[in-house]
């Protein structure tokens, strides 16, 4: 429709002190607020320093999480929305989100919890259980363990495939029950028996990944102006420049080229106001000194 926006800005705040950049909050807050729609946020811990009149605009995370502990802790700061990369980061590593929030009940006795399944290990080649019992993914109706360790085994791109299906049906559900919690009014509950129940880190990866796609290149990579195949006979012709300069003939031999530069500092010293008779008369080679003798 006319007049209607077809997309979002989000004014970025820059992860440095307010004190820096009180002079562009300001500007955000005078003449800006009701242009904007949102904040991209590059510091999560900076959110106490904004303006009141920016608190209801909606917050991008650009604050890279670890883990769901991050992402836990951003929410609890105020952030609304995010970026994940570890979601990619545990597909690529053959690892499968094993988590729910809030988490099952803990005994004293029972250790922490693993984030994810390592599609890996040996043991899972003979399972015939989903990579979650409590999952409703595609991944999890369809298909079994030992099927995806089994692509994975082959490099067959599928078991990547599905094990993305599952950690982002894993996500989906996480935050549904995030947002659960905070109308129930239990989350700071809920994420101290999150953090007790699992460990802090996802696991680490103990595969090979999958081919590398394109994505995963840095552009600084097909940007090289420089050839594949350099000239070969570069450096020679750079050493050639460098000894004409100085008055070398570079096919000489080297026991040869200090008496060569010699003659031209002697025959180039005051040429304007030499007399070139007398000059040529007075000069003598190494030459003719060892014939005379």
């Amino acid at each position: 429709m006319e007049g209607e926006h077809r997309f979002n800005i989000f004014a970025p705040i820059l992860p440095i002190d307010r004190d820096l950049q009180s002079w562009y909050l300001e500007h955000l807050v005078d003449d800006m607020v009701g242009k904007i729609s949102g904040l991209a946020i590059y510091d999560a811990y900076l959110l106490d320093d904004l303006p009141e009149e920016l608190y209801h605009l909606p917050r991008l995370s650009f604050h890279i999480p670890a883990g769901p502990q991050e992402l836990l802790r951003q929410i609890g700061l105020g952030m609304d929305l995010f970026t994940i990369p570890f979601i990619s980061s545990a597909t690529d590593s053959g690892i499968a989100l094993d988590f729910t929030f809030p988490p099952p009940p803990k005994s004293d006795a029972s250790p922490r919890q693993s984030l994810g399944i390592d599609m890996w290990r040996t043991e899972h080649a003979v399972s015939a259980t989903p990579l979650s019992e409590a999952c409703t993914c595609y991944a999890c109706t369809k298909h079994h363990r030992a099927y995806v360790q089994h692509l994975l085994s082959a490099k067959e791109m599928l078991g990547w495939v599905l094990i993305q299906i599952h950690n982002h049906a894993v996500l989906a559900t996480f935050f549904a029950s995030i947002r659960t919690s905070i109308e129930a009014g239990t989350f700071d509950a809920d994420v101290a028996a999150f953090e007790a129940f699992y460990e802090p880190q996802l696991p680490s990866k103990t595969g090979q990944g999958p081919r590398q796609r394109g994505y995963q290149f840095g552009s600084k990579e097909h940007a090289k102006s420089e050839r594949k195949n350099p000239k070969a006979f570069r450096k020679f012709d750079e050493e050639v420049s460098l000894k004409a300069a100085h008055g070398q003939q570079p096919n000489k031999e080297p026991a040869m080229r200090d008496v060569i530069d010699d003659e031209a500092l002697v025959g180039l010293v005051d040429m304007e106001n030499a007399n070139g008779e007398v000059q040529f008369d007075n000069l003598r080679l190494d030459d003719d000194e060892a014939g005379g003798k």
